[in-house]
Parts: structure tokens; C-alpha cells; sequence
């Protein structure tokens, strides 16, 4: 059923670009894209791991933790992708990706995780870029889908328990803003907010 409505509400996406109401943003993309990834080490604590263009229906294989399930994501829209990797101390940090897609609306979605998920969510950041969202998405400060990080690791255990959420939408709007070089006119952290 859920991935009915991602159907639904991907096919009207494209319908609903330009109209009054959806703060349809034109910006010059292949500018935005240019630099990106150095542009992002004016965030405090934050490294680049890379960026790129990626066309819709590109298949990507994905470098994450097998525990995770997902070894690749087809993307739905154009959009530049970025890594990082946030440090919050000295042993530890947050890996996220920021997919920034060409249909902008002005809107910024944080996608989070489940229960003991230490696994971006690929499957929202596509859903999220494809409807015009800037988004992003955070491994929680681990890899993985157990709770054998926190384990003698309380710098870890912070990044699961507040530190990701957090971090996810400040570094992620900041990325947001430097892209597109205009701030979000809405977010949403998905059922948190």
C-alpha cells in the first residue's frame, strides 16, 4: 500500500510544479552544482566525502552496511548528491547525504530511521527528491541495523539518542541553503514536526 501512494504522489508531482502555491524555485542547477562539496566545508565539524550529478533512473549502488538490506536505489529525479561526514567528537560522527534535486520547490525534508537504524533511508531521499524536496538522510551516528555500536561507546550513543536528528536538519538546511543560495520556505522532519 505504501509504495501505492509513493506511485500516487510521484505521478502528480510533476503536475503540481509550477502552480500558485508551490514556491517553484528556477535556479541555474549546473552552478549550484559547481563546487558544492568545498562549498560545504564552511559547515562547522564537516568533511566531504563526494558529490555528483545523477540522472533520474539512474541505479545506484550503494555502500552501506549489509544488515541494511539496501544494496541499490534507483533515483526518480535529476539532482546533485552529496556525503559527508559530520563529527560530533572526538569518536564519533554522523555519515549523511543531501540529494538536492533540479525541480526544487523550496522545501526541505530531514528523513530519519527506525528502531535501532544506523541506515541512510535511500528509498525516502528518493521519494523526497523526486516530489521536490531538498533532502537528507543520516545514518544516526552508525552503521548498521543493531545496537552493538553503543556498546562501551557513550560519544556513539549520544549520536543515536539526540545528537543525529538534530545535526540531520541544521547541517541539512545549511546545505540547502548554499546550493540553491536561498533558504527553504518550508521543512519537515516527517511526522515530527
Amino acid at each position: 500500500m505504501l509504495q501505492n501512494l509513493f506511485l500516487v504522489a510521484g505521478t502528480l508531482a510533476p503536475l503540481l510544479q509550477g502552480l500558485p502555491g508551490t514556491n517553484a524555485i528556477s535556479t541555474n542547477f549546473t552552478s549550484a552544482c559547481e563546487g558544492i562539496a568545498s562549498r560545504t566545508s564552511s559547515i562547522p565539524n564537516t568533511t566531504a566525502f563526494f558529490s555528483n550529478f545523477v540522472p533520474a533512473g539512474t541505479n545506484l549502488t550503494l555502500d552501506s552496511d549489509s544488515t541494511c538490506g539496501t544494496p541499490s536505489q534507483v533515483t526518480f529525479a535529476d539532482m546533485y548528491t552529496v556525503a559527508l561526514n559530520v563529527s560530533t567528537s572526538d569518536q564519533s560522527g554522523i555519515i549523511m547525504e543531501a540529494w538536492l534535486p533540479t525541480n526544487w520547490t523550496g522545501t526541505f525534508l530531514s528523513t530519519g530511521n527506525g528502531g535501532l537504524a544506523g541506515c541512510i533511508q535511500y528509498i525516502d531521499l528518493a521519494y523526497g527528491a523526486e516530489l521536490g524536496f531538498a533532502t537528507v538522510g543520516a545514518n544516526n551516528g552508525h552503521n548498521g541495523s543493531s545496537g552493538e555500536a553503543f556498546y562501551d561507546h557513550p560519544e556513539v550513543l549520544k549520536d543515536f539518542v539526540y545528537h543525529s536528528v538534530h545535526t540531520n536538519v541544521i547541517v541539512g538546511k545549511e546545505i540547502t541553503k548554499i546550493f540553491y543560495r536561498t533558504p527553504h520556505t518550508f521543512f519537515s522532519t516527517g511526522r515530527r514536526s
